[in-house]
C-alpha cells in the first residue's frame, strides 16, 4: 500500500443515511490505513469540485430529501459525469442511484436528474415492495434486503449486473439488480450493503488500489457465510408482505 491518502467523500450524510447507509463508507475507510473520510453537508460545495477524490458515496434517503439533494447537485452534473467517465469509484445505495439517471417519473411529475447515466426511475408511492435479496455478480454471491417505492428502467437498467437468484431486480420484470457502469456501482440494496458483502468490499478496495485485507475479516466473512447459507436454503421466502 502506498503512502498517498485515499479520499472518500460522503455526500449529504444528514440526508442520505436513512438506513444507516454512511456506515458503508466508515467501514470501508476502516479497512484502509491511509483513508480520509470527507463528509459534505448540503450547504457546502462538494470536495470533488476542487480536490482529487478517489471515491464518492451516497446512501438512501426519503423522496423529499432525494429531491432536496438533487437540487444541490444539479450545478455539478457535468463534473459528476466527467468523474464517472474518468473511472472514479462511486457507490450509491438505495434510491441514491436514481439521482444519476435522466429523470424520475412521479405520476404526472417528471423530475430532471443528473443525466450522468442512461436510465430513468418510476415512483409508485402507493405500492412499496420489500424483499430479501440473493444474487450473483461475477464469482461472488450478493446478499441483502430491499424496500422500494421506485424502480429503474432504460438502457443501463437492461444490463446484466447482479444476476437475481432470489428477490426482485432493478424493476419487477428484470432479473438483474443494480446500475453498474465503469467504476460506478448503484444498487437498491439498503443500509449496510458493504458490511453484508465482504467480497464486494474487496472489489472496491482493489479498484482503489489498496490492500484487500478487511477490518474484522474473519467475523464479517463468517456472518456473510451464515446469511448466505440461510438464504440458499430450499423454500426460502424472499418477498416480504406478499400475499
Amino acid at each position: 500500500m502506498g503512502a498517498e491518502t485515499i479520499k472518500i467523500e460522503v455526500l449529504y450524510p444528514e440526508l442520505s443515511n436513512l438506513y444507516g447507509d454512511y456506515y458503508n463508507a466508515k467501514y470501508l475507510a476502516g479497512c484502509i490505513d491511509n483513508a480520509e473520510l470527507i463528509y459534505t453537508s448540503n450547504d457546502e460545495e462538494p470536495a470533488f469540485v476542487s480536490q482529487k477524490i478517489d471515491m464518492i458515496y451516497m446512501g438512501s434517503m426519503s423522496e423529499r430529501n432525494q429531491e432536496f439533494a438533487l437540487g444541490h447537485l444539479m450545478k455539478y452534473k457535468d463534473k459528476l459525469k466527467e468523474l464517472i467517465e474518468q473511472d472514479v469509484v462511486f457507490l450509491a445505495t438505495g434510491n441514491a442511484l436514481e439521482l444519476f439517471g435522466n429523470y424520475i417519473q412521479d405520476e404526472d411529475r417528471k423530475i430532471p436528474c443528473l443525466g450522468a447515466l442512461d436510465f430513468h426511475a418510476v415512483r409508485q408511492m402507493n405500492d412499496r415492495r420489500n424483499c430479501f435479496f440473493l444474487g450473483k455478480y461475477k464469482d461472488m454471491k450478493i446478499v441483502g434486503h430491499k424496500g422500494q417505492f421506485s424502480f429503474c428502467h432504460g438502457t443501463l437498467a437492461k444490463q446484466k449486473n447482479i444476476k437475481v437468484l432470489g428477490g426482485f431486480g432493478i424493476n419487477l420484470n428484470s432479473k438483474s439488480e443494480g446500475i453498474f457502469y465503469k467504476n460506478f456501482y448503484g444498487t437498491y440494496i439498503l443500509g449496510p450493503f458493504l458490511l453484508l458483502n465482504p467480497y464486494f468490499v474487496k472489489l472496491i478496495l482493489n479498484k482503489l488500489g489498496v490492500d484487500e485485507t478487511l477490518k474484522f475479516e474473519k467475523e464479517i466473512i463468517d456472518a456473510y457465510n451464515d446469511r448466505l447459507e440461510r438464504l440458499e436454503q430450499p423454500g426460502t421466502e424472499f418477498l416480504m408482505g406478499a400475499e
